[in-house]
């Protein structure tokens, strides 16, 4: 796969199965969304949530994990960059609630 890069925009994965069917189909393999709510035990599951949310993953905010930074001064001055601001309207759209921060 060395030249045939396949991109997954996370958060389209999360939430779209129809997506997640398509990447399968690019990477000709079958598809199985069975594994889709597993959260993993190796390094302590999920960063922000541990395993809390195993069995259940999809209820997990993960769209929204960018709020827990929202007050970080370091994290305002890397949001605060036109060109970053650009390609991340390009890749995920608008995102709620970050049009505070432009």
């Amino acid at each position: 796969m060395k030249n045939n890069k396949i991109l997954v925009n996370y958060n389209q994965w999360f939430i779209d199965v129809d997506y997640r069917q398509q990447l399968a189909k690019q990477l000709n393999i079958k598809f199985y969304d069975t594994g889709f709510n597993d959260v993993k035990g190796q390094g302590g599951g999920s960063s922000f949530d541990g395993i809390t949310f195993r069995g259940k993953a999809a209820e997990m905010d993960v769209l929204n994990r960018w709020k827990v930074f929202a007050d970080d001064p370091q994290y305002q001055k890397l949001i605060d960059h036109a060109e970053l601001r650009d390609y991340s309207e390009r890749i995920f759209g608008h995102i709620p609630g970050t049009e505070r921060y432009f």
